[in-house]
């Protein structure tokens, strides 16, 4: 695993992860079922990556916190909000000024948390 705790970053205002889940209650309960029962049939990568049935995996939780970033996790339910087509592939990453970071190709492309971390350092890093 990559140290990140040392790393220097953009600054890029804040950091925006859509999931290509629904907010609430309700729609939580719902995908903990799904991906607990047919985790292969989850259309959440990110959620995939980054949750497990216990909650944010800490990992993930740490590296959010040594990005110096803000960081705001919003969902598919969430896009009018935010000024964007309902039709935008998800999950994606954007830049405050919704410039695309992570595409839902790139991010749907991992198969471990490190290589989503990996991946966002070094799009985060200074050059």
């Amino acid at each position: 695993m990559m140290l990140y705790n040392n790393k220097k970053y953009k600054n890029l205002g804040s950091l925006i992860f859509i999931y290509n889940a629904e907010s609430g209650l309700v729609n939580t309960i719902l995908d903990y079922i799904h991906k607990a029962v047919s985790p292969d049939t989850y259309e959440c990568n990110l959620c995939k990556l980054t949750y497990d049935n216990y909650g944010k995996i800490k990992e993930w939780n740490d590296f959010i916190s040594t990005i110096s970033i803000p960081v705001k996790f919003k969902y598919r339910d969430e896009l009018d909000q935010l000024g964007l087509d309902s039709g935008t592939e998800l999950p994606i990453l954007l830049s405050k000024d919704k410039k695309v970071l992570l595409s839902a190709k790139k991010i749907n492309s991992f198969r471990t948390l490190n290589k989503l971390m990996d991946a966002l350092s070094k799009k985060l890093e200074l050059q």
